[in-house]
């Protein structure tokens, strides 16, 4: 059938060629989307990783800060421990007068 009528193979042909060049163009639509998408996950959970990591240091400075005011806070309180002890030895060494 198709060899009495050119024309008719040509066109048959030519939708084949032109269904195969939109087949590739979707393919070609579709991983470009799937790519992008991705790519918008990936820089979604890298802000995300960014931000934590902001707020893992911040914690960590906070911690040292802490630390640092408790070792000040104990040392004070040291001192005035040896302070109060003082006062205690030199009020039992003193005479009471009665």
């Amino acid at each position: 059938m198709l060899e009495k009528h050119p024309e008719l193979r040509h066109k048959l042909f030519m939708s084949f060629v032109g269904l195969f060049v939109t087949h590739l163009i979707a393919w070609n639509v579709y991983i470009y989307s799937q790519m992008s998408s991705n790519q918008r996950e990936f820089l979604i959970l890298k802000a995300w990783i960014n931000e934590n990591f902001a707020k893992k240091t911040t914690i960590k400075s906070l911690e040292a800060k802490i630390d640092s005011k408790f070792e000040t806070i104990t040392q004070r309180f040291d001192d005035i421990n040896k302070r109060l002890d003082f006062i205690i030895l030199l009020n039992q060494g003193t005479p009471h007068d009665e």
